[in-house]
């Protein structure tokens, strides 16, 4: 899948339906993307057992749907997920993530959320590639800043 594919048919559709719609938010994902999988061609990393394009890992993905979704005070923001991805989120396995990628996305948009640090602009590439390996990759990662920059550019704007 190419960037604009994903951003137009994945990302956009997604972000709008959980009302997290921004020019940031679109080119955070795509360069989480890029970086975590290849652009989709890289589902699943054994080392760490995350999938998707965005590479959720088990305890992130049980985080977000059993902690976070299942609140009764995020009754709406789930629903919202739920409609945009198709799923019904209660016993949904984590396994769902290597094949339903607006999951994946509201999943991840969710993680971004959650950190109080305002995205980067959408056209500072150094400065999401330092925000994506703080907040998401995180230092333990094995992923480099370089890393994001350069499958950013390979795969985003390559396209």
């Amino acid at each position: 899948m190419n960037a604009n594919e994903l951003k137009t048919t994945i990302i956009e559709p997604v972000l709008e339906a959980m009302f997290m719609s921004s020019p940031r938010a679109t080119q955070m994902l795509l360069g989480i993307a890029a970086v975590e999988s290849d652009m989709c061609q890289n589902l699943t990393n054994t080392i760490c057992s995350s999938l998707g394009p965005w590479q959720i890992e088990k305890k992130t993905f049980e985080d977000i749907k059993d902690r976070y979704l299942m609140r009764d005070d995020k009754q709406q923001l789930r629903d919202d997920v739920e409609n945009a991805c198709g799923v019904k989120l209660e016993n949904l396995p984590f396994e769902e993530l290597s094949k339903n990628f607006k999951l994946g996305c509201a999943f991840a948009r969710i993680r971004l959320w959650w950190v109080s640090m305002p995205l980067p602009a959408a056209t500072d590439i150094e400065g999401m590639a330092e925000y994506w390996k703080e907040h998401y990759n995180t230092t333990l990662g094995a992923g480099t800043e370089q890393d994001f920059v350069d499958k950013y550019n390979k795969y985003v704007i390559g396209e």
